[in-house]
């Protein structure tokens, strides 16, 4: 799945991607990728990055109706 939020909640939570990865268990190099669209998140994967982040999986995703890429501040039709 993608998470095209998660830079957005990990900027707003001012977490480096590093503390972000101790918090989670996942790796840096991991965060890194799905933050780029370059990698696809398990669900388990997602969970542990949202609870490391105090929200619901959901908020990682898109938001409802959006059909293109999302910006940093959650905004569609981001390029």
């Amino acid at each position: 799945m993608q998470l095209p939020r998660l830079a957005e909640w990990r900027r707003r939570r001012a977490l480096a991607v590093r503390d972000l990865a101790a918090r989670s268990g996942v790796g840096t190099s991991t965060i890194n990728r799905l933050e780029l669209g370059y990698q696809l998140a398990r669900p388990s994967t997602a969970r542990r990055l949202a609870d490391a982040l105090g929200i619901d999986p959901a908020e990682l995703m898109p938001p409802a109706g959006a059909t293109g890429p999302v910006d940093a501040e959650g905004e569609e039709g981001a390029s």
